[in-house]
């Protein structure tokens, strides 16, 4: 959620950046109910300052004086009573806006409309070269048996697959390899669970916009849970509800898990194979920082995921992603695309976002500076890989 007081200071300036990822609805609606708010909070105080007077008044009043002096409480009473009711209304009413508004995108961002106005920043090693047409995975699965999609879809449908024999083990290996080289490097490893409640999703910001992107478990009589559609959400809500040391930051996490999205992409768009699949599997950053550490760590991020690479020997590229293009709950993005020679073209294999305190407001995970009051620290997170 972003922070509604900078908002309400800071007006033209919130437009400004919003207006980087094109027309944002409900903006003009929302500051109209921050205004809103402001007013009935001024009434309301008013008449509690006045209720306190005549309640003063009272006290040292006379008998001919406290009849009319009761009946001037009771009637400003009813008013508060009112008035407080006007407030919550409207508390709860911008709340509910709140949630859907997206993040502000950081000043950084570039303004443009769709992925074809992303920037890429650079491209890292050279793109293979083959003396013949190389095929794409789907192929290669089929000529090695280690891909088997009609046995899947007899078992699960559409949009999951089964790795077989080798293909099996170099998933398993390469999770693992994946999770060593974040842990030589720190992090700390969580084991996640892969349902979660209602406000876990809310606190990294799937919900309620995304709510038809993922699984809804259910069982009779009990609480529902979800599908995580990625660790962010176990991961960044591990700290909800917290306060945080500011010395200890940043703190750094990775985590396996597998995925379960629901949307996977438009009706026979980018469905071939491997991609955009209803259960993957990855291993995901997860970052809490002060502000201004958010910047580095992201860029820190990037680097991780792309010596991963690197490491596999991929030739890949680094994409800055516009205002268009821009995730509902992030505030800047970089994107690795990886080169697919089979398909002769650049897919994304991992998504690396600072998203400021929009997330760290949902979850109520805070920081405490020395001597200072709790504030919103950052989140980020990234695939690695």
């Amino acid at each position: 959620m972003n922070d509604l007081k900078w908002i309400e200071a800071n007006v033209d300036e919130a437009k400004r950046l919003l207006a980087k990822r094109g027309e944002v609805l409900g903006i003009d609606k929302l500051l109209e109910l921050i205004n809103k708010r402001r007013e009935q909070i001024l009434l309301t105080e008013e008449q509690k300052r006045k209720r306190n007077e005549i309640n003063d008044q009272l006290k040292a009043a006379d008998k001919s004086e406290i009849d009319k002096k009761r009946e001037e409480m009771r009637s400003l009473s009813n008013e508060i009573k009112d008035s407080d009711k006007k407030l919550s209304d409207l508390e709860l009413e911008l709340e509910e806006l709140a949630l859907n508004i997206p993040n502000i995108p950081h000043e950084d961002v570039a303004v443009g409309k769709s992925a074809a106005d992303n920037v890429v920043v650079k491209q890292v090693l050279n793109k293979p070269e083959f003396s013949f047409k190389a095929r794409d995975h789907v192929e290669l699965g089929q000529l090695t048996d280690t891909i088997d999609f009609a046995r899947a879809a007899k078992i699960s449908g559409a949009r999951f697959a089964f790795l077989k024999g080798a293909g099996a083990r170099l998933n398993r290996a390469l999770m693992q390899f994946f999770c060593d080289f974040h842990n030589d490097l720190g992090d700390i490893e969580l084991s996640v669970p892969f349902m979660v409640r209602k406000q876990a999703m809310l606190g990294t910001g799937q919900f309620p916009k995304f709510v038809d992107g993922v699984f809804h478990v259910v069982k009779e009589g009990e609480e529902n849970y979800y599908l995580i559609p990625t660790a962010e959400a176990p991961v960044t809500n591990f700290l909800a509800d917290e306060i945080i040391d500011e010395a200890k930051l940043p703190l750094r996490y990775c985590a396996y898990s597998p995925c379960f999205r629901s949307e996977a992409g438009a009706a026979g768009q980018d469905t071939r194979g491997l991609i955009r699949m209803h259960q993957f599997e990855k291993v995901e950053m997860v970052r809490f920082a002060k502000p201004e550490q958010a910047m580095a760590e992201l860029d820190l991020m990037v680097e991780r995921a792309s010596s991963l690479l690197r490491k596999l020997g991929l030739c890949h590229q680094v994409v800055n992603l516009c205002g268009g293009d821009l995730g509902f709950t992030s505030e800047k993005t970089f994107d690795l695309e990886v080169f697919l020679p089979g398909q002769n073209t650049f897919r994304e294999i991992s998504s690396c976002s600072s998203f400021a305190s929009f997330q760290a407001r949902r979850a109520k995970i805070r920081m405490r500076k020395e001597n200072g009051k709790p504030e919103a620290l950052v989140t980020l997170n990234g695939s690695g890989l």
